[in-house]
């Protein structure tokens, strides 16, 4: 049966790749498995085409299903026909955001008690759980990779801190804070870590898919994307006096900005925190960038970066960089996939 597939995970495997997702149409979860030992699908037929340019979360897919292979650890298990694999299109997070909130409605199983991983013995249980794919919504992940050389993905959810392997290799190896995202979890493959000198098997909790997206209060914001002065004057409550250099009066005038908040720093000018910054994405060299708009509500005013030394421009960043890093709420940039990859230069 030819279905199209919501892409939720393409996370590396032992052998290849692991690929798990839901019908665009509604249904169930899906993971289709290959016939080999540990059911894992080439890296090739896991692509837009090549082997350099992988599905992501929220790619969609046409693909052709056949039976049902539930494992005893994972019941979404499905046969597929190998060659029937085709990208079709990306869905934006808008376009798949109530597939998205319904699908982390539920609380999964396997994360009601906080450990790691789960002891293979206990699938022997009769009415053992099988499920082992699970969205949630989380706030303030951070990625990084331990001293091990391990990526691990940490988050807060049900009033526990986790820290899990991640098998989403779209992101690079410097630490990356994403405010709002989904996360496709999974249960992984019996295995026995070095350290278990019994030998006894353990199935981990694993971080297959990351799909960031901008929380509700500030699609409508970034969606509008207006003016700057717009802003000032619909959202700030002045309309600033521009002095026409660099552009200013141009750029503050065309639309695409959107807000990324207040950095909670003095303002050089009034030693006020009244401070609220702006942003509008714009592209050269094929790197993402963004223009500074700063104003401040004490001295109803609207700066750019160069009114400003370098020191303190740094000073803004690495405030946001800690809250609401400029590409985890520019659309664009989520939308070309571009938080945690390249890091762009920063404009005026």
């Amino acid at each position: 049966m030819i279905i199209e597939m919501l892409v939720l995970a393409n996370s590396k495997k032992s052998g290849g790749r692991c690929l798990a997702g839901i019908p665009v149409d509604g249904g169930s979860w899906i993971r289709p498995v290959s016939t080999t030992h540990g059911g894992e699908i080439s890296t090739q037929l896991c692509s837009r085409g090549s082997a350099n340019d992988p599905l992501r979360p929220l790619d969609v897919i046409s693909i052709d299903i056949g039976e049902k292979l539930p494992a005893i650890h994972q019941n979404e298990n499905v046969a597929f026909v190998e060659s029937s694999i085709r990208y079709t299109y990306t869905a934006t997070p808008e376009e798949s955001g109530g597939i998205l909130k319904s699908l982390s409605k539920s609380m999964p199983w396997f994360l009601t008690n906080p450990t790691t991983k789960i002891d293979a013995s206990s699938y022997l249980v009769s009415g053992a759980p099988t499920e082992s794919l699970a969205l949630i919504e989380v706030q303030d992940l951070v990625i990084e990779t331990n001293i091990y050389g391990k990526r691990r993905a940490l988050f807060r959810f049900n009033e526990i801190d986790w820290d899990l392997p991640m098998t989403d290799e779209h992101f690079p190896s410097e630490v990356v804070a994403i405010p709002n995202a989904f996360l496709c979890l999974s249960i992984g493959e019996a295995y026995v870590p070095p350290q278990e000198t019994s030998g006894h098997p353990w199935h981990y909790k694993l971080v297959a898919g990351i799909i960031p997206f901008l929380p509700d209060f500030l699609v409508e914001t970034a969606e509008l994307g207006g003016t700057m002065m717009e802003l000032c004057d619909t959202q700030f409550g002045f309309v600033p006096i521009l002095v026409d250099e660099r552009n200013k009066k141009a750029r503050f005038n065309s639309p695409g900005w959107f807000l990324q908040g207040r950095p909670g720093i003095l303002c050089p000018s009034c030693s006020t925190e009244q401070l609220v910054v702006a942003r509008k994405h714009y592209t050269t060299v094929r790197l993402p960038m963004h223009y500074w708009g700063i104003a401040c509500l004490n001295c109803r005013s609207l700066k750019d970066s160069k009114d400003f030394d370098r020191r303190f421009i740094k000073s803004l960043e690495a405030a946001f960089n800690e809250t609401v890093p400029v590409k985890a709420l520019c659309l664009e940039c989520l939308e070309a996939r571009f938080i945690g990859a390249r890091p762009g230069q920063e404009a005026l």
